[in-house]
This record gives structure tokens, sequence and C-alpha cells, in this order.
């Protein structure tokens, strides 16, 4: 402790405007130096004159400071007298033998002496006695303080929501199953946790005879037993009872329980209850080595909303003891203890506890991946509530998969001697946070094409669909057959980069953007930007990989778990607040940059707006094609138009082609060359410059994006004119990959293949 703290302390309260005296001198004899003060309280004139409140507070209180031994690291206490009345509200829940203890203020008085010193904690205790001696302590308009409890001894587990539902109807009582377990250490207090179950019980001799116990261990027991839940009987004339007097709960034994049962009217029903018990008691012996507790719920009808909850009823809980052995009965004098009010983990408890409003609706949603990536986000989500509905992979966990994944060995032998499904692993941490959630062990492509299982997605699952897989092949099914499938839209998170740089897409409406369009304005994006572009697309990059094994296919992304995890929380993060509200009108797009001392992530998001699609004129019989062109190009090329209003305009289409799906993304558009002729009747490309500017533009993403055509202007709604046909013949002879020639008319757009590989005649016979 240091001294010169203290005297400081001392010093502050003797300033104080309402002390009178020292009462004791600084006691340092014992561990914790106390001091002695009196303190004076404004009372009304008569109260003054009385010498005392009708509350029972005094005009001048002596109070206890009392200094622990590394003050000022830790703050001081304050006690009142040993006869300060205790039921009054706002006393710290403290045993008999020490002297009432003030709750200061809602919250943490460390931290008020943290803010304030003892300055701040001394003006709460003056402000505290005054709305003591004017008996204001409960007289918040909006909550009612909770019944203070000095002593604790177990804990009931529940969903509160559910069980303020019961009795049900017009009923004062009802019976639950229940579970618990009970620790039993030597030297310790015996602890019960009892957990209210499910199912409603009839107190009938085969229910009794069918509790089962068990020892887990010398101090540890559990088995099934009963929770009894009793609302008050209604007033005359069906008016409802509402218990408007605060008071602290004192119960100990069954004869003070029937006391405030009484005055919150359930003193019959409990009565009921305890006459069925003593009924069966003396034939019922309790094969166990120790006592087996029942729990007691008591639903308060409040005149405000409790504090610390949304509702206006307080659930008051005790545990009974049933003695082991045969013969006992409950007399008055049988111990009642006190329990504490447990919310069982569960969807709203998650919410409330992550910022989140339980209030709105938990809508289901896919996970499609569960590796290190996707179990991530779908075990963030759970923990904040929301976890996946259904999650797909086919894939089993390797042991090298547990140097990522969220999820940790079930046993020390596990990682290596156990298959264990990767959705199996994801489902059972989320079954334990109390969600629903299926594990489905299929690629995506089997998954839905199970009609049952398609059926389960449009009902249970229809808010979102995640691809975590990195897999083109998914992301090339999700955009094939979102729209034929029903699918709810989509999104894609991806790392790259040895986790440099994440990427995050939704899909917009119907659809559009799909993530092939947006994958492609990804690579764009990341163009724009030296740094991710050489971290995310670079061939240096392209080559970090780990070995896993021996052979083919034993190559994983070079990337620690803690950058996963430091993306997987930004992209649940985002996911989670579209969850709680609602999806945007757009599609969204969504790149994240590691900082260069891996400590941070920046992020960026766009409204991605729908790609226009323009179906492809091809060869008789040949493949189709469609030309994807973003919203950026659109006006880019509208605005070139409008600029050239009397002649025929053009340039160079800059995307990527995905061959399997038969498009052609267009998210560019170079200028045409200065040496371009324009007129009336045609727009010829010429090549001053252009070779430059298109190896330039190709090393931004180092051959992601390339060029994928041509487009020009028609003065008049038209289609490709033969001359057109003649320019994309020469196109597709020095072509690559498939190539479109793209034409603006005033009635919309209309395009032409330029591929050598486009004509079906070509097929060898």
């Amino acid at each position: 402790m240091r001294v010169s703290a203290l005297l400081r302390a001392l010093e502050t309260i003797e300033r104080h405007a309402e002390f009178v005296r020292w009462r004791a001198p600084l006691a340092t004899s014992v561990d914790e130096p106390e001091v002695v003060f009196d303190l004076g309280v404004d009372l009304r004139p008569q109260w003054a004159a009385d010498g005392t409140s009708p509350t029972g507070v005094r005009p001048v209180e002596a109070i206890t400071v009392q200094f622990p031994v590394d003050y000022p690291n830790s703050p001081p206490v304050f006690r009142l007298r040993a006869d300060f009345p205790r039921h009054l509200p706002h006393i710290q829940p403290d045993p008999l033998s020490l002297a009432p203890r003030p709750c200061l203020v809602h919250g943490s008085e460390t931290n008020l002496f943290r803010r304030g010193g003892i300055e701040a904690m001394l003006a709460q205790l003056v402000y505290w006695l005054h709305a003591a001696a004017h008996d204001r302590l409960n007289d918040d308009p909006t909550v009612w303080q909770p019944a203070r409890r000095d002593l604790v001894h177990d804990q009931v587990v529940l969903d509160l929501d559910q069980a303020r539902e019961l009795p049900k109807g017009r009923h004062t009582f009802a019976y639950q199953s229940a579970t618990y377990t009970s620790l039993n250490k030597k030297g310790l207090p015996r602890l019960h946790r009892v957990l209210l179950g499910p199912e409603s019980v009839q107190l009938t001799p085969k229910f009794w005879n069918g509790l089962k116990h068990a020892e887990l261990g010398p101090a540890m027991h559990q088995g099934s037993s009963l929770a009894v839940i009793l609302r008050p009987a209604p007033l005359p004339a069906n008016a409802a009872f509402v218990a408007d007097r605060y008071q602290p709960d004192a119960v100990h034994d069954i004869a003070s329980l029937r006391v405030s049962l009484t005055d919150w009217r359930c003193n019959e029903a409990f009565d009921s209850f305890l006459a069925a018990l003593n009924k069966e008691l003396p034939q019922l012996e309790i094969n166990a080595s120790y006592p087996i507790p029942i729990a007691l719920l008591v639903h308060v009808p409040r005149p405000r909303t409790v504090a610390g909850t949304t509702a206006t009823t307080e659930t008051m809980a005790y545990v009974i003891e049933l003695p082991k052995g045969k013969g006992h009965v409950l007399a008055p004098n049988t111990p009642v203890r006190l329990a504490a009010v447990l919310e069982q983990t569960g969807p709203k408890l998650l919410q409330r506890f992550n910022q989140q409003d339980p209030a709105r609706a938990t809508r289901g949603w896919v996970a499609v991946g569960s590796g290190s990536l996707g179990s991530k986000i779908a075990i963030l989500a759970a923990h904040q509530g929301r976890a996946p509905r259904f999650v797909v992979d086919p894939e089993l966990q390797d042991p090298h998969n547990y140097a990522r994944h969220a999820l940790r060995p079930m046993s020390p032998e596990a990682p290596n001697s156990l298959m264990v499904a990767k959705v199996t692993a994801v489902s059972h941490e989320i079954a334990c946070l109390q969600q629903p959630c299926e594990p489905w062990m299929s690629s995506v492509e089997l998954a839905f094409s199970d009609p049952a299982r398609l059926a389960k997605v449009h009902t249970l699952a229809n808010w979102l669909l995640l691809n975590t897989t990195a897999s083109v092949m998914v992301r090339n099914f999700l955009t094939r057959e979102a729209h034929t499938l029903h699918l709810p839209r989509c999104a894609e998170g991806a790392l790259f980069g040895a986790g440099r740089v994440g990427y995050l897409a939704l899909a917009g409406p119907d659809h559009n953007p799909n993530p092939t369009e947006l994958f492609a304005l990804a690579l764009q994006r990341f163009g724009e930007r030296p740094s991710i572009a050489e971290a995310a697309l670079s061939p240096s990059a392209q080559l970090d990989t780990i070995h896993t094994g021996l052979g083919c296919s034993s190559e994983t992304m070079l990337v620690s778990d803690a950058a996963i995890t430091q993306h997987a929380a930004s992209m649940t993060t985002a996911l989670m607040r579209l969850h709680e509200g609602d999806l945007p009108p757009t599609g969204t797009l969504w790149i994240g940059e590691q900082s260069d001392d891996s400590m941070s992530l920046t992020w960026t998001n766009e409204p991605v707006a729908p790609f226009i699609r323009v179906p492809v004129e091809v060869p008789p019989g040949g493949d189709s094609w469609m030309l994807h062109i973003s919203s950026e190009v659109h006006a880019r090329i509208e605005s070139d138009v409008r600029a050239h209003p009397t002649t025929e305009t053009g340039g160079i289409l800059w995307g990527c082609v995905n061959e399997a799906l038969g498009a052609i993304l267009v998210v560019d558009v170079l200028d045409a060359p200065p040496d371009s002729e324009r007129s009336v009747a045609s727009f010829v490309l010429r090549t001053e410059g252009a070779k430059q500017a298109q190896q330039e533009r190709f090393k931004r993403t180092h051959g992601a994006l390339y060029c994928v055509g041509t487009w020009h202007s028609h003065l008049v709604p038209s289609g490709p004119s033969e001359q057109d046909r003649e320019v994309a013949r020469k196109i597709a002879e020095g072509g690559l990959h498939a190539n479109a020639l793209l034409i603006w008319t005033p009635a919309g757009y209309r395009a032409l293949i330029a591929d050598a590989m486009a004509d079906p005649s070509l097929l060898p016979t």
C-alpha cells in the first residue's frame, strides 16, 4: 500500500461537505487498514427531529472505509453500520456476519474509482444515503431491482423465455423434467446445477422410480430430477396480480419459503406439490450417496421491467434437497437453498452477448465448405447465435487440417486415428451451442441434386449460401444453377497471397451479379492496387504452398492459422451485420489487405450493380456464349457514344473468359488508339499504341485479365453487318481463346462470337 495515497484519501474524505467527524482513528493493526467517520444525511426536518427516516436512515451515519492492501491499485470498500436496515434495494449481497455494503453504481465500482477516485465514490455514497432515506433506491420508472440474496448456493439453468410460458393457460403450477450435476467436494460447500428439461411430467410412482443417478467421480454426481414451476393465482375477477413491494429474498427453509409464496399468491400451488411429494417420499428410496436436488421456480410479476432483462417477471429459483435413503418427508424446517437463474446457452443468449438484437429473426443459411476458412466463419456465426442451418463438404478431416481448422481434436488420439467428416465436426460443435445444423457430406452438385435436400434449403435456409471452398468448379456450379434451382443469394469468401488478401462477395438479387461476375470484377480491383495484385496474382504468389504428404494433390495454401482467423472474423462481422439487418439491394464486393506487420486488416467495400448480359451470336450448332458487361463498362461505353453522336466509335474489351460457363466477362475497356477512324458508316480500330497499352494493362493483373474482344457503335438499331462478321473472323484467326465483337445500338447491345473454334463443322468426322 502506498502511504501517500492513503493519506490523500483521508484528506479527501475530511474535505467533503457532508463529513462530520472521525469516529475512530485509523486502524492499522488489521490486514486492511480501516477508519470510521460520520457522514451527514439530508433528511426532512421532521425525520431529523425523530432521529431517523421512515426507512431507518439516521441524520448522521457511521461509515467504515476499508483500504485494501494494494490500495490504490484496488478501490476502497465502504460499509454501513452493522444494524443498518437490510431490507432496502441496492445493498450488496454479503454474509450477515459482515456490515451492509451499499451498491454505489450500476456497473463496476472499480471503474468508478479509476475514473473519479475516492471522491467519486464518496459522492455516490452520499447520493445513495439520500435515496435510501427517501425510499427512492427502487423508484426508477423504467426498471425494477431484483431481490437481493446474500448467499446463493446453487444454479438453475434454463431457457428463460420458454420457462416464462409455463405453467400453461390458467394453471398455477407445472412439473418439468430436469437433469442435474452436483459437486460434493470435501472442504467446499455443496453445489448443484439443475438444467430444466423440455418435457412435462406427472408425479407418479413410475416417474419417481425412473429417476437415474450416477457418480462421475469421488466428488461429482449427476442424474435426473424434477423442476417445479409456480405462477401466482389470479386476484378476484381474474385481475392480474403484481408484486410491487421490494424485499430481499431471505428464504432459508420451507417455512420461510411459504411466507414468501403467500405474498406472491403461490402458496396453494406449492402446498399441492408438497403434499404430492410427501405422499411418495416414505415409499421412495433415493439410491444415491448424496441428496438429490429438486428445482423450484417462481414467476413473480413486477410493476416494471426487471433490471438486466426485457421482462416484467422476476423468476426466483430455489433448490430443495431430497435426502438419500428412505422414509423421509419434507417438514417446515427442511432447508431451502437459494439458486441463481442462469440463461442456458442458445441463440438469444449468444446474440445478446455479441451485441446483437435477439428480436431480429435468425434466418437459415447454407455453408458450402468446412475447411479452415469455412469452419471458422461457421463457428464464429454460431457463437453469435446465427449458425448455418446446413454445412456441405465431401472431405474427411485429415491430420494436417487441425493446424488451421476452427475445431480441435476430440481426444489426443483423434487427429491421427479417427476418420471424421469435416461437416460432422462442425455441425457437432454448433449443436453444442444449442443450434440446429445438419451435415451433408457431399459435393455441392450432389447435395443440390437431391430434391429432398433442395426442399430443405428452400424452406429452412433461404437467406444465403456462403461458398468458402476456393473451388472454381463450385463457383461455376453456383453461377450456372443458382437461378434454376432457386437457391438463395450466394456469397463467396476466399484468401489469396498467403493470407495477405481477403475476398468476400455477395451476389445481387436474382443472382445478378453472380459469383463469377463478382470474381472477375475483383480481379480488376486487384489490378488497381499493385500491392494486392503482387500478393494475390503474381507468379510467386501461385507457388506459396505447403506439401502435406507424398505424391500428387498434397499441397495447401501457405497461410497461418492466425491470418485465416483474422480474415474470418472480418468476413463474419460483415455477414452477421447483414443477417441481423437485411441484404442490400445490389451485389457487394469486399476486399481486405493485411498490413505489412500482419497486425491489422484494411477492408474496402463497394456496391456492385447488375451486369448486362448479352447473348452472343454463334455459328449454327455452336456452343452458346454470353457476354457479361459490368455497369462500369456500360457507363463508359455510353459516355463514349454520347461524345461521338454523329459517328460510330469503339474500343477494346478487357476481362476474362470462362470456357466452362460459356461466359465472356468484361470488366474494363481500353480507349481506341488515336489513329482509329470514325465515320457515319463505320468505325475502324487501328493499332497506334495499342500493343503497349494492352501490355501495361496485362501486367497489372499478371495476366488474370486480358483482351476479350472489341466494341463499336451503330447509329441506328441494327445487327452485325457483313463488315462486322469479317472483323470477327479476323479477330478469331489470332485468338487463343474466345473473343466477342460487341455492338452498341440505340435499341440495345448485340454481340458476335470471334472464335476460330466456334464452328462445330471443324470437329473431325
